[in-house]
């Protein structure tokens, strides 16, 4: 699951710039979608940095449980992922206000 994952992959330059080693967010980058930057301890979005405490993989799937802060708070979250494939993955919102809601996200070659 590392490295930097976006709504549209099309748009993947667009969200992200690497300089050296390190992939950030570009400038305007909400406005050609969402996307995250992930490794083994951390998944970082362009307004919340997240540590994950936990990860537990079943099958296809994949439930983190991290720890999240913006610049306006800090918060304990789950995130729950469906493997697709090496390059795509969904997240399943299980907030019962978000029934069936999934987001689906694909790999960024950087």
């Amino acid at each position: 699951m590392n490295g930097a994952w976006a709504t549209n992959a099309d748009q993947c330059s667009k969200i992200f710039v690497k300089k050296g080693n390190q992939i950030s967010f570009a400038r305007f980058s909400d406005e050609f979608g969402g996307g995250f930057v992930a490794d083994d301890k951390a998944i970082r979005g362009s307004a919340a940095h997240c540590v994950i405490k936990s990860r537990k993989e079943i099958g296809d799937s994949i439930e983190l449980r991290a720890l999240c802060a913006s610049d306006i708070m800090t918060s304990a979250i789950e995130l729950h992922l469906k493997i697709v494939d090496q390059d795509n993955i969904s997240r399943i919102f299980t907030d019962p206000d978000m029934t069936g809601m999934q987001l689906s996200y694909s790999r960024c070659a950087m």
